[in-house]
């Protein structure tokens, strides 16, 4: 996920309806680009000294993403008509983020037991780490999950979720109900219909658009 941070300065003088007018062209850009999830053009309240006056955060999946939106014809279109006679100067950055959708779509793929689906959100270095060792690329990772949704009808449910910019730590409950009777699983013997919960805490990093280490503890 990529978060587009731009301040604006306008032009000394420049009236309060001017000002609105900046912000309401920026909302009208989701319905001319593609690949914009959220947009949020904010004008500044002047409670210090020294601030810009507009800042746009938009929002997109990836960078390819991002960068259409920079290049689009809309910001000469719709934004330069109304924002280029009052600008005084700009500044822009770019970051990545993960945040709970991205989460809870992730989780939507694990349960799914469609590895192809899954595969898309492991980066191509990916690291799993865990008290079983480390996995390294996405093949090793679908390997073991091939293995899990053969034997098992295995559930991952979010219950809390906490992101940090490009790190988010999940706090899961795990549900595994044997497919068929499995002689080992984590140290037990199960029957078929039978269910093993665990507690995990989960973080994950995010680079690229994709996880590039995952860390797994058994809580309790």
């Amino acid at each position: 996920m990529i978060r587009s941070v731009t301040l604006i300065t306008f032009k000394a003088g420049t009236d309060a309806a001017s000002r609105e007018a900046v912000r309401q062209a920026y909302l009208q850009l989701p319905a001319h680009i593609p690949g914009l999830l959220a947009i949020h053009p904010g004008l500044d309240l002047n409670l210090l000294e020294g601030t810009a006056d507009l800042a746009v955060v938009a929002e997109f999946a990836n960078r390819e993403d991002f960068l259409t939106y920079s290049q689009h014809p809309a910001q000469a279109e719709v934004i330069f008509p109304v924002c280029g006679p009052v600008l005084a100067g700009w500044h822009t950055l770019q970051h990545e983020f993960v945040d709970a959708a991205f989460m809870e779509a992730y989780y939507a793929a694990y349960n799914s037991e469609d590895a192809g689906r899954l595969r898309a959100f492991y980066h191509p270095e990916v690291e799993l780490h865990s008290a079983q060792g480390v996995m390294h690329g996405p093949d090793a990772i679908l390997a073991t999950y091939g293995w899990l949704t053969s034997n098992f009808r295995d559930q991952m449910s979010p219950d809390r979720i906490s992101t940090a910019g490009a790190t988010a730590t999940v706090w899961i409950t795990d549900r595994f109900m044997a497919k068929s009777d499995v002689q080992e699983f984590l140290g037990k013997s199960l029957t078929k219909g039978e269910e093993l919960v665990l507690k995990l805490k989960g973080t994950y990093e995010l680079q690229d658009g994709a996880f590039k280490r995952i860390t797994i503890e058994a809580l309790g």
